[in-house]
């Protein structure tokens, strides 16, 4: 049989007072592309988000359990590697072990489909990643986070479950594993299951990149005219376009980078 993890360990103090300073005015964050993780032997190897989250998915939940559920478990560790910072002394976010998420080389198709299926899907509160706890088993009810732990965090409050344990098995606090099988089995989706155990979240997708605000000046003239072409460039991973050119009458134009940054709104011209 396949055992769930038992529990995730507490977080610092230092860790949920910045959760609680930011959780009413988050910093805005985007899913990162990689995740610096660190391994036994003590190295740190960087990894793309989706191909570590399929090596976390069947080991923190059972690869043969409902898929709504596989999804939920996904999103919400996606949302926690996002925003874990567990290791800076050794410049890693993430370890394989239970002192963040269990990871392995092991994958399977079902785990594999859940994590492409959310692809980049976080659950957010107020526009802020969440810091996603999750544990494996309640007694009918989560708790909220000031019950277990010194900080209140708005998104972790207790909530009634489906799954009815003798006792909790983990800390209680964000999503019941148990109990996202047990919603998934009775037909919830994996968004509502997670909007169920966090309170007050959306689950939201990260944009691809975008151009806005396109202008030319002046809006007209003649072959003599020096015109002058403008677009706002969007990226959330704050990542550089590859080419930055604008076509006119079948030519190629290079447009150069003004200012700003590229996940708020860089300006080319």
């Amino acid at each position: 049989a396949k055992l769930l993890v038992t529990y995730q360990p507490s977080p610092s103090s230092q860790l949920l007072s910045s959760l609680a300073a930011t959780a009413e005015k988050p910093v805005a964050l985007s899913v990162p592309k990689t995740v610096k993780i660190l391994m036994p032997d003590d190295t740190v190897v960087v990894m793309e988000m989706d191909e570590y989250l399929k090596g976390v998915v069947p080991h923190e939940m059972a690869p043969y359990w409902p898929m709504e559920a596989l999804k939920a478990q996904a999103v919400a560790a996606r949302s926690y590697a996002a925003t874990a910072k567990k290791f800076p002394e050794k410049g890693a976010d993430v370890d394989t072990t239970t002192r963040s998420q269990v990871w392995s080389l092991t994958h399977y198709d079902t785990a594999d489909q859940a994590v492409r299926e959310t692809h980049n899907e976080v659950a957010t509160y107020n526009g802020g990643i969440i810091h996603a706890f999750f544990f494996a088993s309640c007694d009918g009810r989560t708790r909220s986070s000031e019950e277990v732990w010194s900080e209140p965090l708005p998104y972790v409050r207790s909530v009634p479950c489906i799954h009815k344990g003798p006792s909790l098995y983990g800390h209680g606090v964000g999503m019941c594993q148990q109990g996202a099988r047990a919603y998934a089995k009775e037909g919830y989706t994996y968004r509502q299951i997670l909007t169920h155990y966090y309170t007050g979240v959306a689950v939201t997708s990260q944009s691809p990149p975008q151009l806005l605000g396109a202008k030319v000046s002046p809006e007209r003239g003649d072959t003599s005219t020096l015109f002058t072409f403008q677009v706002i460039y969007i990226d959330q991973d704050d990542d550089i376009p590859q080419v930055a050119d604008i076509f006119i009458d079948g030519g190629s134009h290079v447009m150069t980078y003004i200012e700003g940054e590229h996940h708020s709104g860089a300006l080319y011209e």
